[in-house]
């Protein structure tokens, strides 16, 4: 396959067991053909991207690029404390003592 424009061949980049051994980890089935399309994929993918870090800025001022500020805005207690909770607690399904009771989720054994 021609894939460079140097007239390079192309040669995958990843092989057959590498590509299930992807799918596995992702949890999905493929099929030999999806293989083969995978292989030829990621090849080229990885070509670009090494095309993209080859690329200098040089002949760019990248201090240009545009105004650049904070978007964040400063983090201010607009309510008085306890002012939503009787309303919030009251939403919720189950609660405790002033607190919403929720299902656990986290394993706390060391197993």
């Amino acid at each position: 396959m021609a894939g460079h424009s140097d007239g390079a061949i192309m040669q995958n980049m990843i092989d057959a067991k590498e590509i299930h051994h992807l799918a596995q980890l992702a949890r999905i089935k493929v099929t030999e053909e999806e293989v083969v399309t995978l292989q030829k994929d990621i090849t080229k993918i990885v070509e670009y991207v090494g095309s993209i870090t080859s690329l200098t800025t040089d002949t760019v001022d990248v201090k240009s690029a545009g105004v650049q500020y904070n978007v964040f805005r400063t983090d201010e207690v607009t309510n008085e404390p306890r002012q939503y909770t009787k309303v919030l607690l009251e939403e919720a399904p189950d609660t405790h003592q002033g607190y919403l009771v929720v299902k656990k989720i986290l394993n706390t054994d060391d197993n």
